[in-house]
């Protein structure tokens, strides 16, 4: 791939885990506490992560 398809698929890389990760690990009741903090860091630090992989992005492609 190449182009504005592999940039966009890079950059929707870069989005936090979905809080769907914490309620399926609590339904199926494996590690929900994880997978809790898991959705919390991951928001935390999307800001820093979506930004840095649009700059590399717009290098790269």
């Amino acid at each position: 791939m190449e182009g504005i398809t592999a940039q966009a698929l890079l950059i929707a890389s870069a989005y936090p885990c979905s809080r769907n990760t914490a309620l399926y690990a609590l339904e199926y009741n494996h590690h929900p506490g994880y997978a809790a903090q898991a959705v919390f860091l991951s928001t935390l630090l999307s800001p820093l992560t979506v930004a840095s992989v649009i700059g590399f992005a717009h290098l790269y492609f």
